[in-house]
């Protein structure tokens, strides 16, 4: 699978390869590094995973074979190349070069899929439409009370009504600046973590948790620098009849290089 972008500008250190044991692939995944996004389907051949192109307007799945993923030799399989993979689990796949799949309805703890990288935001498109368009799909996209959230977790092939309630409610409208200066005591260089979060109802990062880091941080140092860093990205807050909600069940993928300062 070739999914290398911007993302791939810098080449990181992966999580040791983690494979469950005969995990089920076979069904519908987001190629979250594409610009928009893609959705494809896996089907099974043995040991190999073949993957098809779904057509996000028509949900028609194209005949010519994508990529391949070869779980006994950990590898992923295109007309670009090849890439070892480095994590699979039912919901999320990653490669050495940090090409990224995933699928909510597969998460144990019902959480969708929001963050694959520090700098994206909502679509210049949508920004000017954003409150017009939350104010009609809150209800399609969220299940709520109080004054907190879930993102709805949507079945294997209901990708579309995924991506439009992710873009249109979990997508920050403001990206945090390459050039910020970190104040605290950080090992430099490159990181790579998974990770879950909340969104408060001000539109700040909240609750945020590292669950594996690999690179020159440990797992507290990457969720201290994270939580610190993240506070520089703005979400419009949500607003439901006047009254403002957090988004609770949030997750993602996220690599950076820190250069300390001596």
């Amino acid at each position: 699978m070739n999914i290398s972008k911007a993302l791939l500008v810098v080449s990181i250190f992966m999580l040791t390869a983690i494979i469950h044991a005969n995990p089920d692939l076979k069904g519908n995944w987001i190629g979250e590094t594409f610009n928009p996004e893609k959705i494809f389907k896996l089907t099974s051949k043995q040991n190999k995973y073949s993957a098809y192109e779904v057509d996000f307007s028509t949900n028609k799945v194209e005949k010519k074979e994508t990529f391949t993923l070869d779980l006994v030799n950990k590898i992923s399989s295109s007309e670009n190349g090849k890439a070892n993979l480095k994590l699979i689990t039912e919901d999320l796949i990653i490669s050495k070069n940090r090409e990224v799949l995933y699928r909510d309805y597969k998460n144990k703890d019902k959480r969708m899929f929001c963050m694959s990288d520090l700098y994206t935001t909502v679509p210049d498109s949508m920004i000017e439409r954003l409150e017009k368009l939350r104010l009609t799909a809150n209800k399609h996209c969220l299940n709520c009370e109080n004054n907190q959230c879930n993102m709805k977790i949507w079945k294997d092939g209901q990708e579309r009504e995924l991506l439009l309630c992710k873009r249109i409610f979990c997508q920050p409208t403001k990206k945090i600046k390459k050039k910020i200066v970190m104040e605290g005591d950080y090992s430099s260089g490159q990181n790579m973590a998974l990770l879950n979060y909340s969104i408060s109802p001000t539109g700040k990062i909240n609750k945020l948790k590292v669950l594996e880091v690999e690179g020159s941080m440990n797992k507290e140092e990457a969720n201290e620098y994270l939580s610190e860093l993240l506070k520089f990205q703005n979400y419009e807050p949500l607003l439901i009849d006047g009254k403002a909600y957090g988004i609770r069940n949030l997750r993602g993928v996220v690599a950076w290089n820190y250069n300390k300062r001596y």
